[in-house]
């Protein structure tokens, strides 16, 4: 939904300056296109985007999650590569 609200070219102010604040450690693939990257930015959330748990613990959280009806997917990882960055695949 989000995606079809936005023009190509255009995005709202706090998705630009999020955008901004993370470029010098967001790394997006070469072929993810813009509107794309400024989704991953949304400024305009409810909370609740994104959990960090254990990774022995992910699986049965996600099960949890959708034996409640709410969606919920495994998106990466922290690893020790590239230590403060984040790499989008």
């Amino acid at each position: 939904m989000l995606r079809n609200s936005l023009k190509p070219g255009r995005c709202q102010a706090g998705q630009k300056n999020n955008f901004d604040h993370v470029a010098n450690v967001v790394t997006y693939p070469e072929e993810m296109e813009q509107i794309d990257k400024w989704i991953l930015c949304d400024a305009v959330t409810s909370g609740g985007l994104l959990l960090a748990v254990d990774e022995a613990d992910a699986d049965q959280l996600l099960e949890a999650f959708n034996n409640k009806q709410v969606h919920a997917q495994i998106i990466g990882e922290v690893t020790s590569e590239n230590n403060g960055k984040i790499i989008v695949k």
